[in-house]
């Protein structure tokens, strides 16, 4: 059995609980309950409804994943990994089996001291919210680049601020061809339709191409390194990155928009030049990732 105070200095070197006070550590570790397990133990069933949410405390496990007829391990995780957060919030379906490698711990939290612990702890909400994204995309992207033994632990794309803004223009300028066709249609002017339609055509392809462009950008912070992923469709593709040994300092920059919708710059300077994560959500919880 761990102490509370075991389980303050544990939280302390996962990056989920990045940015939290003592108190609220404390709150979270009383809220914990050890959970012993055996080799060959099957933790977590594939297809079974959830609503715990599992630290790994000692030992080892691997993630299996059932594609038909056939089983794929996706991944073994080792102390100070974690698992089962989304099922914490939804109670909905595990996407994977969970199965011990050997004998260990593990420290549960269960939905039912959600609610409370998340008004104690205020932090935490955006830390799961922030974890639970990234494990959303990279179940969608996995990129191949990543190492068998490197640990994704934020991956984001710009906020959808950015997105927004990018829209406005075509959206507005949507309005005047628009108004030009209806014109074209009752007067019976057919080459007038015609030429509008092709305007609104062009301009649904500007709005298409914003989309795409805003979501081929992203960020990356793993175990061992920071990456940007920067794609021009068509134009180029480039991937900058540094590993975490090579970080002099990170800085976060925003504005009083920025600081009400949770998002900003991420300055990550290294030794041959600095890597930004621009209008990211939650940029105070990615540069403590990346310290």
């Amino acid at each position: 059995m761990s102490t509370p105070q075991e389980r303050v200095a544990f939280l302390k070197k996962i990056h989920l609980f990045s940015g939290m006070s003592d108190e609220e550590l404390n709150d979270v570790a009383q809220a914990l309950v050890d959970q012993p397990f055996k080799e060959g133990d099957t933790i977590v069933k594939q297809g079974s409804r959830g609503e715990t949410f599992y630290l790994i405390y000692r030992g080892q496990v691997k993630v299996i994943r059932g594609q038909g007829k056939q089983e794929r391990v996706l991944a073994q995780l080792v102390p100070q990994d974690f698992f089962g957060e989304e099922e914490l919030f939804t109670k909905g379906v595990r996407e994977a089996t969970i199965i011990a490698v050997n004998d260990g711990d593990l420290l549960v939290l269960h939905h039912s001291k959600l609610s409370e612990l998340l008004k104690s702890a205020p932090k935490l909400k955006p830390n799961f919210e922030e974890v639970i994204t990234t494990h959303r995309l990279w179940r969608r992207l996995h990129f191949k680049w990543v190492r068998p033994n490197e640990v994704v632990y934020f991956l984001a794309r710009k906020h959808p601020i950015v997105l927004w803004r990018s829209l406005v223009l075509p959206l507005i300028s949507l309005a005047v061809p628009a108004g030009v066709a209806v014109w074209g249609a009752f007067t019976g002017a057919n080459w007038i339709f015609a030429l509008a339609f092709l305007f609104i055509l062009v301009i649904a392809g500007w709005v298409v191409w914003q989309v795409l462009d805003w979501g081929n950008d992203y960020y990356i912070v793993t175990s061992q390194r920071v990456v940007w992923m920067e794609k021009v469709i068509g134009i180029f593709d480039s991937r900058q990155e540094a590993p975490l040994s090579t970080i002099l300092s990170v800085g976060v920059e925003t504005d009083m928009v920025g600081r009400v919708l949770d998002y900003g710059h991420v300055i990550v300077r290294t030794f041959v030049g600095k890597i930004p994560f621009n209008y990211v959500s939650h940029p105070n919880h990615a540069s403590r990732l990346v310290e």
